[in-house]
């Protein structure tokens, strides 16, 4: 009887903390993804200018 009450425990401890105070640690995807977007499109740039830079040198 003492296996099953932990698991359960953890699932609302998870659900809970998810809704909590792991919202403002960790964003939603949606904004992950945003986030990921504006990354990627700085690294592409920074590499177009690179390669530009390098090649007008």
């Amino acid at each position: 009887m003492g296996t099953p009450e932990p698991v359960t425990g953890r699932r609302t401890a998870s659900r809970t903390t998810t809704r909590g105070p792991t919202v403002k640690l960790f964003p939603p995807r949606r904004e992950i993804r945003i986030v990921l977007l504006y990354i990627a499109g700085f690294v592409v740039v920074l590499a177009i200018m690179l390669f530009v830079a390098l090649r007008i040198a």
